[in-house]
C-alpha cells in the first residue's frame, strides 16, 4: 500500500475544507432565499387580510348610513306629523279663545249667532283634518271643557242661538299600574339627589337633574342608561345645581338651577356625545327653583317669590311678583314648583311648607286656591287637569272636585318628582339608600257625559 505524502494529505484536507465552505454558502443562500419568501408570504396574507377588513368596515359604514337615513327619514315624517298636529291644535286654540269673546259682547243674540255659526264651521273643518291624519298617525283627540265653561253653554242653549250642541266629557281615574322600575347607578361611589323629571314627547326619552352630583341623566323610554351630563363642563362651575327642567320645543330644553353664576342653560339635543349642546346661558347670581313654559314664553321661579319671563332665545323680558293672599315666607324653599294646567292655561304654585295649593292668573295674582290634605315635593298635570303630587305617599287631586285619591298605599320611601306625559306617571323613588325612577300606567274610565 502506497503511502501518502504529507503534501498530498494536506491538500486532500483543504479541498476537503473548500468543499464544506461552499456547502455553507449554498446552505446559507438557501435558507435566506426561504425567509425572502415566507416574508413575502406572511405581506401578501396581511395585505389580503387588511383588503377584507377595509372592505367589511366600508359595508359596515354604508349599512350605518342607510340606518341613520332611514331613521332621519321616519324622524322627519313624524316631525311633519306632529306640525301638522300643533297646527291643529292652534286652530283648536283660537276656537277656543274665540268661544270666551263670545262671554263679551253685548249684543249677544245676533252676534252670537254669527259667531257660533263661524264657531261651527271651523270645529268640522278641523274634525275632517283629524280624521285624514289619523288614517296615518293612529292618534286619539279628546277635547274637555271645563265646568264653568259648560254652565255658560247651558245658559246660552236655552236662549235662541241656533241648532249648535256642545258635548262635555269628564274622565276619572280607576287605577295606576306600576311598569317599570330602575334603580340609577351610584356616580363615584356618591348616591343621587333627583331634582326634576321631563320626558321628550318625540322619542320619550326621560331627563333626570341630579342635584348632588351636579348633573344630567338620559334614559329611554325603557329605563335603559344612554349618557350622564355633568354642568360643569359647560358653565365652569363645579357650585351650579340643578333644580328643575322642561322643553321649549321637540329637540331643546332649558334647565334652571342655582349655587352658580349661570343659573339657566338652554341646550339643544345633537346625535353625538355628550348628546347635549349648550347654546346659551344667563349670566346671574339668582337662585332659580323652578320654570315651565306657556304661549312660547319661559317663566323661571326664584328664591325671592319673583317670577322671570324670558323669550324661547333667552332673552328676559319681564319680572313678575308673585301675590298671594297666604303670607310668603321672605324666601322659597328648595322644593317651591310652579306649573301650568296645559288644559285650562292656569298657572298653579305650591311650596313644601305652604298649607294651600295656589292658582294663579297670568299676572301671578292669586285667584283660587286648594287646601293640601298632606305637603307634597313635586307636582303635575294630565291631560285632563287633574294634579298628580309626589312627596311621603303619592296621591291624585282631582281638581275642581278637590278630591284626593292615592294611587298607592304608605310606603317605606319616597318621591322628591314627578313627571306626567299622556298616559304615564314618572316619578323618583328614594328607597333602602338607593334612588330609582319607576314608570305607572294611567288607567281612565269617562264619566258625566252631557
Amino acid at each position: 500500500m502506497a503511502q501518502t505524502s504529507p503534501e498530498k494529505l494536506e491538500q486532500d484536507i483543504s479541498e476537503f475544507i473548500k468543499s464544506i465552505e461552499i456547502s455553507n454558502q449554498e446552505i446559507r443562500k438557501y435558507r435566506d432565499g426561504l425567509t425572502g419568501k415566507s416574508h413575502q408570504k406572511c405581506v401578501t396574507i396581511w395585505r389580503n387580510f387588511e383588503d377584507v377588513v377595509e372592505k367589511a368596515r366600508q359595508h359596515a359604514l354604508d349599512l350605518m348610513e342607510e340606518v341613520v337615513r332611514k331613521t332621519d327619514d321616519e324622524i322627519e315624517k313624524c316631525r311633519r306629523d306632529l306640525f301638522d298636529n300643533d297646527r291643529m291644535l292652534q286652530e283648536m286654540e283660537t276656537c277656543r279663545r274665540n268661544l270666551e269673546q263670545l262671554f263679551s259682547f253685548e249684543d249677544r243674540h245676533n252676534v252670537l249667532r254669527r259667531r257660533l255659526e263661524e264657531l261651527e264651521s271651523k270645529l268640522l273643518e278641523a274634525h275632517e283634518k283629524w280624521i285624514r291624519m289619523t288614517t296615518k298617525t293612529k292618534c286619539e283627540l279628546c277635547v274637555t271643557f271645563p265646568d264653568y265653561w259648560q254652565k255658560a253653554l247651558d245658559s246660552f242653549q236655552r236662549q235662541d242661538v241656533g241648532s249648535v250642541s256642545f258635548v262635555r266629557e269628564n274622565f276619572e281615574i280607576i287605577k295606576i299600574i306600576k311598569e317599570i322600575h330602575f334603580d340609577l347607578p351610584k356616580y363615584k361611589d356618591d348616591n343621587r339627589s333627583i331634582s326634576s323629571i321631563c320626558v321628550n314627547k318625540i322619542d320619550e326619552n326621560i331627563f333626570v337633574c341630579d342635584a348632588l352630583n351636579r348633573s344630567l341623566i338620559e334614559l329611554t323610554q325603557s329605563c335603559e342608561f344612554r349618557t350622564e351630563f355633568q354642568f360643569s363642563s359647560v358653565t365652569k362651575d363645579d357650585d351650579f345645581e340643578p333644580t328643575d327642567i322642561c322643553f321649549i320645543s321637540t329637540n331643546r330644553f332649558v334647565v334652571c338651577g342655582w349655587k352658580g353664576n349661570k343659573n339657566l342653560l338652554f341646550f339643544k339635543r345633537v346625535k353625538r356625545l355628550p348628546f347635549f349642546q349648550l347654546t346659551k346661558f344667563v349670566y346671574t347670581k339668582t337662585n332659580f327653583l323652578s320654570l315651565f313654559e306657556k304661549s312660547e314664553i319661559l317663566y323661571v321661579l326664584d328664591e325671592n317669590s319673583k317670577i322671570h319671563s324670558f323669550s324661547k332665545t333667552g332673552d328676559q323680558l319681564r319680572i313678575y311678583q308673585l301675590e298671594t293672599k297666604c303670607k310668603l315666607r321672605s324666601v322659597c324653599g328648595w322644593y317651591s314648583r310652579i306649573r301650568v294646567d296645559p288644559l285650562s292655561g292656569d298657572i298653579w304654585w305650591s311650596d313644601y311648607d305652604q298649607i294651600d295649593l295656589i292658582c294663579l292668573d297670568s299676572n301671578f295674582k292669586q285667584i283660587n286656591s286648594i287646601r293640601k290634605k298632606e305637603n307634597f315635593y313635586d307636582f303635575s298635570f294630565n291631560k285632563y287637569g287633574q294634579i298628580l303630587f309626589s312627596g311621603e305617599s303619592n296621591g291624585i287631586f282631582c281638581f275642581p272636585d278637590k278630591k284626593l285619591v292615592k294611587f298607592r298605599e304608605q310606603q317605606p320611601f319616597y318621591n322628591t318628582s314627578i313627571f306626567v306625559f299622556e298616559n304615564k306617571i314618572y316619578v323618583s323613588v328614594y328607597k333602602n339608600e338607593k334612588i330609582g325612577i319607576e314608570i305607572y300606567k294611567i288607567f281612565y274610565r269617562k264619566i258625566n257625559q252631557f
